[in-house]
Parts: C-alpha cells; sequence; structure tokens
C-alpha cells in the first residue's frame, strides 16, 4: 500500500514539474493576446507539450523520471530468457 501512494506521490510531481514548464513560457508568450485564435492555439500547443512530455518523461534523467528520483523509486526489468 505504502509503494502505490509513493508511485501516486511521483506521478503528482512529475505532472506538477511539466505543468509548469509548459504553462509559465506559453503564459509569458501569449499574455497580451485577447483575441480566441490565440487562446485555442496555446491551448492546443500546451496539449501536445504535455502529452508527449508525459509519455517521455521515463527517458529525461537517467531513465528515471523526476519524481521517482525524488522519491527514491526503483524498477527492475527482469529478463526470463
Amino acid at each position: 500500500m505504502f509503494l502505490k501512494i509513493r508511485r501516486l506521490l511521483a506521478v503528482a510531481v512529475d505532472f506538477y514539474i511539466i505543468f509548469q514548464i509548459i504553462y509559465w513560457p506559453l503564459y509569458c508568450i501569449f499574455k497580451n493576446l485577447d483575441n480566441m485564435i490565440a487562446n485555442i492555439f496555446c491551448g492546443l500547443i500546451s496539449i501536445i507539450l504535455f502529452i508527449n512530455l508525459m509519455l517521455r518523461k521515463d527517458c529525461i534523467i537517467g531513465y528515471e523520471s523526476i519524481g521517482k528520483k525524488y522519491l527514491s523509486l526503483k524498477y527492475f526489468i527482469i529478463n526470463n530468457q
């Protein structure tokens, strides 16, 4: 049970970091634009970047995500060959 909570916290840490990496640069770029097309464009860019980073978060730092490194979670691959 404790391991599941730590894994959930690791995903939450990764989610927060990736959200901040995407949100602040786009906010600084598009904060003065008030038209609907710019808001839709910013939303599409953020969704695409968020999905790409969440799928590839384990490959960023040494085949572990930042949340897994922070919470000291180790995953071992068992090869049955």
